[in-house]
């Protein structure tokens, strides 16, 4: 009777994410044949993603073991100790099992992206920007080295070459989150506040885990900060504290007709201001009052007496 396809099986429920079924059928593939290395290997990534990281490091040595020629084995105990503690840290403790890998796999863009993705957490810029510049040559369209060369250039203020390289994965990859993302943070760095914006709206709106709320706050603020209703709305707020009846009453309808005409951009900037401006009148008048303060404390009386200047 021939045997069912197991480690075939295995492989295809990791492909589907499904974990435990993936790890329960290689772990039966290898108890028919302990030296099938692709069942093997498939269990150490299924235990990887179930977040077992002893028994995925522990299946990834064993593989070095059987076979440590094979560059995947290397990368998957770099992936599992990158997986152990804070980023530089695992990083550190990862690079030289991906170099490992990349040597003996250098056109894998898959090795390359992962060597220089811990060499970036590193702070290595130019090693990691050197290693995606060589696996650009020939991968010049793998999306997911092109969102990490961009991320690489920002970092070391090349912002043109960052722009550059988020807009050709933007165009490679309209539907991933993490493109949009790299070509808003280019456009952020270049001050296209507009499109930055937008793109990470999309990215929001394909994966929100990818992108914050923050970022497009982030982004609002600075465009509306550069916005010359910014300083009109600064100078009407001003106007209605310092001026008196009845050009207040002038300033507050002129400030109510913007208001109705530019709603809802207009709302946003009139609370911003009118917060500035409350928490800077509170300021000058706690400053006012601790400078009054001082002065009647340094011509009272008792504090004379104590200078010798009473009569």
């Amino acid at each position: 009777m021939k045997r069912p396809n197991l480690n075939g099986r295995a492989q295809v429920a990791k492909s589907l994410g499904q974990y435990p079924e993936a790890e329960r059928l290689a772990l039966e593939a290898l108890s028919q044949d302990p030296g099938d290395l692709e069942a093997r290997y498939t269990l150490g990534r299924a235990q990887w993603h179930l977040y077992d990281n002893a028994a995925a490091e522990a299946t990834a040595r064993k593989l070095l073991e059987q076979d440590p020629e094979d560059p995947w084995h290397y990368n998957l105990l770099g992936d599992v100790l990158r997986s152990h503690g804070s980023a530089p840290r695992g990083a550190r403790r990862a690079l030289p099992h991906y170099r490992i890998a990349h040597r003996l796999a250098p056109t894998s863009p898959v090795m390359a992206y992962d060597l220089a993705d811990a060499l970036h957490d590193l702070g290595e810029l130019k090693e990691a920007a050197e290693v995606l510049d060589a696996a650009l040559r020939d991968s010049a369209e793998d999306i997911d080295l092109l969102i990490l060369r961009s991320k690489v250039a920002r970092n070391r203020e090349d912002r043109l070459l960052a722009a550059r390289c988020s807009r050709r994965a933007l165009a490679l990859g309209p539907e991933k989150a993490d493109a949009h993302d790299g070509r808003a943070a280019a456009a952020f760095d270049l001050g296209r506040y507009r499109v930055a914006e937008r793109h990470y709206r999309e990215a929001r709106r394909i994966d929100p885990s990818v992108v914050g709320f923050y970022r497009t706050q982030m982004v609002r603020e600075a465009r509306y900060m550069q916005s010359p209703w910014y300083l009109s709305t600064l100078v009407a707020a001003g106007l209605v504290f310092v001026w008196s009846w009845p050009w207040k009453a002038f300033t507050i309808g002129v400030a109510g007709a913007l208001v109705w005409w530019l709603w809802p951009v207009s709302g946003y900037l009139l609370v911003v201001n009118a917060v500035a401006f409350v928490a800077v009148r509170g300021v000058l008048r706690l400053l006012d009052v601790r400078a009054e303060a001082a002065r009647r404390l340094r011509l009272s009386p008792e504090r004379s007496a104590g200078r010798g200047c009473t009569s």
